[in-house]
């Protein structure tokens, strides 16, 4: 069998624990044919979904992936293209999934499914669990995001269309400053206590699941996890 994989460039790849890194290598271990590309190598031409893709080759080292010279197939030609493209949701993204619908009209199997991917806000799919979530505000209103953190002092804001990576810890909200998005804020300690309840649910379902070590005595409402470091990116005036 043959899986193309949509994924961001190689050299961006977290090889000690990137997901789609493990699927290429399972896949590959079973005795399948991998193959790779990126959302700007998605085309449609000759009345097809098309892919400009290169096959790859994982194995172990610093250098760990060969690619193949550049071809050019229909997606229908692979027996399922993976969309494993991270966010920020841009232009292209969208353009990706318009072109991947197109593809399952024509036969081809593409995983998740392209509609979904594309209408499924992965930052506000929060509001299906009303009762499972902290405090919560979308605006684009700085002065209710104020409000907000009047009243919740310890909060996080994030974009909207940012990298999960991308979050602010914000403990002064300028006045003044306007934003042409929308954001999204969280009250942190009530969300803090709502993953370790939901995390002790879970440890009562027949699978397992694995963790990163985190020591909540350590650990104060407003400042970085400790067990992840990451840069001030308080909002100041």
């Amino acid at each position: 069998m043959k899986f193309l994989f949509i994924a961001d460039p190689l050299e961006s790849f977290k090889v000690d624990k990137d997901s789609t890194l493990a699927m290429m290598r399972v896949t590959q271990g079973a005795g399948h044919e991998i193959w790779f590309t990126q959302s700007h190598d998605l085309l449609w031409g000759q009345g097809k979904a098309r892919a400009r893709c290169q096959t790859i080759q994982i194995q172990d080292g610093v250098d760990w992936y060969v690619l193949g010279e550049f071809e050019e197939h229909p997606l229908e030609f692979f027996s399922a293209v993976l969309m494993r493209q991270d966010p920020p949701f841009t232009v292209e993204y969208l353009t990706s999934t318009w072109i991947l619908s197109a593809a399952v009209l024509q036969g081809a199997k593409v995983f998740n499914s392209p509609d979904a991917v594309r209408n499924y806000s992965e930052k506000l799919s929060i509001t299906e669990f009303p009762q499972f979530i902290p405090p919560t505000l979308v605006t684009r209103d700085i002065h209710a995001i104020r409000d907000f953190h009047r009243l919740h002092r310890d909060i996080v804001v994030k974009q909207l269309d940012g990298r999960c990576d991308g979050h602010i810890l914000a403990k002064h909200i300028p006045v003044s400053r306007q934003y042409p998005i929308s954001f999204l804020a969280k009250h942190t300690i009530s969300h803090l206590h709502n993953v370790i309840n939901i995390m002790q649910r879970m440890s009562k379902l027949p699978f397992t699941f694995h963790t990163l070590p985190f020591n909540k005595s350590c650990w104060r409402p407003g400042t970085p996890n400790p067990t992840r470091p990451m840069q001030d990116l308080s909002m100041h005036r």
